[in-house]
């Protein structure tokens, strides 16, 4: 009853989103009782819609989570890093401490990105990782409002608009989710059945359509408690209960948020009118393109040519037609002939075109075009014209994005024993690697080589800095983890060893040469 009051009552902005969804990505927010076997999606008449989704959601989704490099990084808590004293002792500590957080985030990557495709070797299809997230890319900037959740087993999983209802407070904060989804209860647990009064073996005897029930899923925050609980009810009956902590497996994000809304506004809302107006142009040009493609022939009255006549192959002569001056005048072709008067149209259509594509960065050029472009430059640009272009938002979806995602990865990692639980919140800080955060990373690796550079010219000034440490915050600022690539402690000190042992080794043998023509001296 409470799902069925709160969706009623979002019933205008949900069919306002299903609009915008048919102009740009229908598969979004298909219309309601859309059945994908029986019914077809809305046609569209122009691809700009599409087409522009498409564009951002590339660039997005390159840009917040890059393919083969980090996103982010764990870094020691600002107390460890500026509140210690600067001994040997607390540097070493440090460092030791920055270059586990280092593998850690790494191992935290890989896990959640993972996950969906370990995933995939059962039997039932399951989605990737950037699949998944591309999907949500699409649903972001098409309607504004996404809901994501992060399964025990790091597998992350995307609901529709129409799946879920939100409640938010004066501040835009969450008070609650209530998802509906159809599951099949076989699924689930034999004390999660008996909560819902029901039998495996009556389940069992029927198909799987026929077993599909509605499962809701109450994601509320206790003020009072200050964590997050989450409340399964199946067949009208309680199946589970339980708090989850204070970072949520459930998480959602917006594009823009209207002061008092519960629901985020799209990209793709803030251009509606460009975007009906283009495709409704278009439809107008196609159908009198179609008009103005239309010749039909003419034959006069009292005529004697048939229409079978003009149906004969190219060469074959008619006759009986009546001809003056040599041309036929009782046979003629009709046609549109006012085709320049929709020039108007057209220009309007493409004016509209044209500001569209810029306004989703379809064929962006604002990288040069050189053999000396680099990739930090092509990232650098992308992300300040995607955060020019998205009004400055474009920082907070990164962090809407990732934030919620990696505090709860860290916090399930921390429970399964991945991590040490004496890594515990107040000594780690999460640090992105993307959006704005990338300019600032690419800023912080120029200030290092400029460092090193001017010391570099300074007489016997590098003998001031340990190389061991300055190789191991290179690896981390540039993201590389090769085991056995950099020389550890041990290793060093086996090498000078060796070293010592065959220069001692050297000695000897110069000093047994030294007796030895000694003595062949006092002989003689």
């Amino acid at each position: 009853r409470w799902w069925e009051g709160l969706h009623q009552a979002r019933s205008t902005i949900l069919e306002d989103k299903r609009r915008i969804a048919a102009l740009t990505k229908p598969t979004v927010l298909p219309p309601e009782e859309y059945d994908p076997d029986t019914d077809l999606l809305p046609e569209l008449h122009t691809s700009i819609g599409p087409a522009g989704v498409g564009s951002l959601r590339g660039q997005l989704l390159t840009s917040v989570f890059p393919p083969e490099d980090p996103w982010f990084e764990l870094v020691p808590a600002p107390d460890l890093a500026y509140g210690l004293e600067d001994t040997p002792e607390n540097g070493k500590r440090y460092q030791e401490v920055a270059d586990h957080l280092f593998r850690v985030s790494l191992m935290a990557q890989a896990v959640v990105e993972s996950a969906n495709l370990q995933q995939r070797r059962r039997t039932r299809r399951s989605r990737g990782f950037r699949s998944i997230k591309a999907a949500v890319m699409d649903q972001l900037i098409t309607i504004g409002d996404t809901l994501e959740y992060l399964d025990e087993n790091f597998r992350l999983h995307q609901y529709a608009f129409d799946q879920y209802v939100t409640q938010r407070d004066s501040d835009g904060g969450v008070l609650m989710h209530i998802i509906r989804e159809m599951i099949d209860p076989l699924g689930l647990t034999d004390e999660q059945l008996a909560k819902a009064d029901l039998k495996r073996g009556e389940l069992r005897e029927k198909n799987a359509p026929d077993r599909m029930m509605k499962l809701y899923t109450l994601v509320e925050w206790n003020p009072e408690s200050r964590v997050w609980t989450v409340k399964q009810e199946l067949n009208e009956k309680t199946i589970s209960e339980s708090d989850v902590g204070i970072n949520s497996p459930y998480f959602s994000s917006v594009f823009e948020l209207p002061a008092g809304s519960h629901y985020g506004y799209g990209y793709a809302e803030n251009h509606k009118g460009d975007l009906h107006t283009s495709n409704e142009l278009e439809m107008r040009i196609l159908d009198h393109a179609g008009v103005a493609s239309k010749l039909h022939p003419c034959i006069g009255i009292g005529s004697q040519v048939r229409s079978d006549d003009l149906a004969q192959p190219s060469g074959t002569p008619i006759v009986n037609v009546r001809m003056v001056d040599g041309k036929p005048v009782d046979i003629g072709w009709f046609g549109a002939d006012r085709i320049a008067d929709f020039s108007v149209v057209k220009e309007v259509a493409e004016r509209k075109l044209t500001s569209l594509g810029r306004a989703f960065l379809i064929g962006s050029e604002l990288v040069r075009d050189s053999e000396r472009t680099t990739g930090e430059e092509i990232r650098s640009v992308t992300i300040r014209e995607l955060n020019g272009q998205l009004g400055g938002v474009y920082s907070e979806i990164a962090e809407d994005q990732q934030l919620p995602l990696i505090q709860r990865v860290i916090h399930q990692m921390r429970q399964k024993k991945m991590i040490p639980a004496a890594l515990t919140d107040d000594l780690v800080d999460i640090r992105l690697l993307t959006g704005i955060a990338a300019l600032s990373r690419e800023t912080s690796l120029q200030r290092i080589r400029a460092f090193i550079q001017d010391i570099a010219q300074i007489p016997d000034a590098m003998r001031e800095i340990k190389l061991d440490v300055l190789v191991d915050v290179a690896a981390r600022r540039y993201s590389v983890h090769e085991p056995g690539l950099i020389k550890t402690q041990e290793e060093k000190e086996a090498e000078i060893r060796q070293a010592l042992a065959v220069e001692g080794a050297q000695r000897g043998i110069d000093a047994a040469g030294t007796i030895a023509e000694q003595s062949a001296r006092g002989a003689a």
